[in-house]
């Protein structure tokens, strides 16, 4: 432990001195170091009503970015990511339902909760880029509405493959190639097919566990991205399509539309299809059937009634004859009612209405809030909940700090269940829960 806060401080007093020696010339030279980097404290209590058994969990972590402009339109950069718990109580079940944590565990490494250290390069790319075009190879952080860093935890999913980027005033045009994945909350890079599985499977249709981790075909993810921005940026529309080597294909638009000052519009929608293989066979080992499919339709309306406070309302709804099944592992989903310590992931009919509130305070403060109410299927219905997600409210409020390299933020969620005669065994972990989170971090 003593190493590992040697270890922060020396890289935070070499990045100090670093900038006090850079002069003018150096500033303008076209071959320059430039450092960046985090320092990350995460403290998590999870309260699952009813159980004998608390959770918690403290870690710190963070990490430290080299970034070389080698030439004009050229960029090297190299970034270590570390993560250390400090303390925790999750490595053991709670003893009335037999069940883990689902929370505290996820500040380290979900598929061993004994490894106290996880840390590799998780950034390590060269990038040519012009005023127009833009084009990396390596090891990166993808920001996508499905596959995203999903970073609420100590160290973000990364990954590694190629992006090309074209862009002018009006229309963007982009495409990813992944090889590889660092899903966050893991130790160590996984190919595709490895990387899918790591995060609980849930149950097929005859109610048995799903056991497709390590059985997986699939070599690759291509990504496809076209926006076009009209109206002087009142008007976006974004057009998205994931297709994951034989699992599935995914078509996503999103749009939004500035109608004045006070009052925004936004809408989306996807599409989901699985491929012949569904990614394997056997009726456990798939992830999803073939023919299978789902869709979903959503809105949200935002009222900006002062420049320093909003109200919004979403609604979503989800249907198709298989749940809706992107790899946890590879982010959260870009839904408007999305809440943060739940998904719609694995359910095949949703619906869904959340209203949010922001709040700024004074220069460096921000107050949110959302609550939402989330239908699903029945709890023993795992063809169409593949999870066991009984119908539940959701209460999000965060209290956040923010100013030029200090950031703060108080989280507290709660989500009671809406189903009646649910066990305790059936809500642990997902309804009759409190989560606080407190997160404190420096970046430079």
């Amino acid at each position: 432990m003593r190493t590992y806060f040697a270890l922060v401080l020396t890289c935070f007093t070499f990045h100090t001195q670093l900038m006090a020696q850079q002069s003018p010339t150096a500033a303008d030279s076209l071959t320059r170091l430039q450092t960046s980097g985090e320092w990350r404290n995460y403290f998590l209590y999870e309260l699952n009503q009813g159980a004998p058994k608390d959770f918690y969990a403290l870690a710190t972590g963070g990490h430290l970015k080299a970034t070389f402009q080698a030439a004009k339109h050229w960029q090297v950069a190299v970034a270590f990511y570390s993560s250390q718990l400090i303390s925790g109580n999750f490595d053991t079940p709670d003893p009335m339902t037999g069940k883990p944590s689902r929370y505290a565990i996820g500040l380290m490494d979900v598929n061993d909760p004994r490894n106290r250290h996880i840390s590799d390069i998780g950034e390590a790319y060269v990038r040519f880029h012009t005023k127009q075009w833009q084009a990396t190879y390596g090891r990166m952080l993808v920001k996508t509405p499905f596959f995203n860093p999903q970073d609420g935890r100590m160290i973000p999913t990364l990954a590694q493959g190629a992006q090309l980027q074209w862009k002018n005033k009006t229309w963007l045009l982009e495409g990813y190639g992944i090889q590889a994945v660092w899903v966050r909350n893991t130790s160590g890079w996984r190919t595709v097919e490895e990387s899918i599985g790591l995060y609980p499977m849930g149950r097929s249709a005859d109610g048995s566990p799903l056991q497709y981790a390590g059985k997986i075909n699939s070599d690759y993810l291509l990504i496809g991205h076209l926006r076009l921005n009209a109206q002087g940026g009142a008007l976006q529309q974004h057009l998205w399509t994931y297709l994951a080597d034989r699992l599935f294909q995914l078509y996503y638009i999103e749009g939004s539309y500035q109608v004045n000052k006070a009052w925004q519009l936004q809408w989306q929608a996807h599409y989901q299809k699985s491929t012949t293989q569904g990614g394997n066979i056997g009726p456990d080992w798939y992830y999803l059937l073939p023919e299978s499919y789902n869709y979903s339709l959503g809105g949200k309306i935002t009222y900006y009634f002062h420049p320093k406070h909003q109200l919004g309302i979403a609604w979503l709804h989800l249907n198709g004859n298989a749940p809706f099944s992107f790899p946890r592992e590879w982010g959260r989903d870009p839904f408007f009612t999305f809440q943060r310590r739940e998904r719609s992931e694995g359910l095949s009919t949703t619906s869904a209405l959340v209203v949010n509130y922001h709040a700024s305070i004074g220069k460096h403060w921000a107050l949110n809030t959302d609550w939402g109410w989330h239908q699903t299927p029945r709890i023993n219905d795992y063809a169409a909940n593949r999870y066991g997600m009984p119908t539940y409210q959701h209460l999000n409020t965060e209290l956040s700090y923010q100013n030029t390299h200090w950031n703060a933020s108080l989280l507290f969620t709660y989500k009671s269940p809406l189903t009646r005669n649910i066990s305790e065994k059936e809500a642990f972990g997902k309804v009759n829960l409190a989560l606080l989170h407190v997160i404190v971090s420096y970046k430079f």
